[in-house]
């Protein structure tokens, strides 16, 4: 899944033309889209209660017990 699209050959991010956020916030920018944030966070987390429910519980250590 990409935010980033190109429309009549100008860049967009999320609908914002990128020219437009060069000119408002100056270069070098980084630019992230906070849609494929969102989204690749959305799959990591279904794939860890995937694993949780395969493994019977959370994968991620517990405290340690003696």
């Amino acid at each position: 899944m990409d935010f980033f699209n190109y429309r009549n050959g100008e860049l967009f991010c999320e609908g914002v033309p990128a020219e437009r956020i060069a000119r408002e916030v100056g270069t070098p920018a980084y630019v992230y889209c906070s849609a494929t944030f969102v989204h690749h966070y959305r799959q990591i987390a279904e794939a860890r209660h995937k694993t949780d429910e395969h493994a019977g519980g959370p994968t991620h250590p517990g405290p340690c017990r003696e």
